[in-house]
């Protein structure tokens, strides 16, 4: 097993456990807990279902993204849409906390893990290449 399906596999978990805390969520937030903090989204014309499901399938997407990677293109992609969903997601936390005036703790765990995936995709799409032509410079 070579280094890229190690980190493709790495990607693909931390996705499946994040989908599968989005579910859990919709779950507890819609049926058991009723979270007054993410039950509606205030500023958005979709309610917390509907955003859970494209949180779902973004998350979808971006490990299809990861698993065929065979170019500098499909990971440029990858990058920035994993930096879109990190910076809307940090969006609809600070929205939640400003209207709501507290975060939702499971919102706030799929942040996070947006916010891991995002440092993957720089790491090995920008930093790594930028450090072996550094290293090669040197050389």
């Amino acid at each position: 097993m070579n280094n890229i399906e190690k980190k493709t596999k790495i990607i693909i978990y931390l996705l499946l456990i994040l989908n599968i805390g989005l579910i859990i969520t919709g779950v507890l937030v819609n049926i058991k807990v009723k979270c007054p903090i993410c039950h509606e989204v205030p500023f958005l014309p979709i309610n917390d279902v509907e955003l859970g499901v494209l949180g779902v399938a973004s998350n979808i997407i971006i490990g299809i993204l990861a698993y065929f990677t065979k170019n500098k293109l499909s990971s440029y992609i990858m990058l920035l849409f994993s930096m879109f969903l990190s910076g809307f997601s940090t969006f609809l936390q600070i929205g939640r906390y400003i209207l709501r005036g507290g975060y939702c703790p499971y919102c706030l765990s799929s942040t996070c893990i947006f916010y891991i995936l995002f440092g993957i995709f720089l790491y090995n799409t920008v930093i790594k290449p930028l450090l072996n032509n550094i290293n090669t410079d040197l050389i």
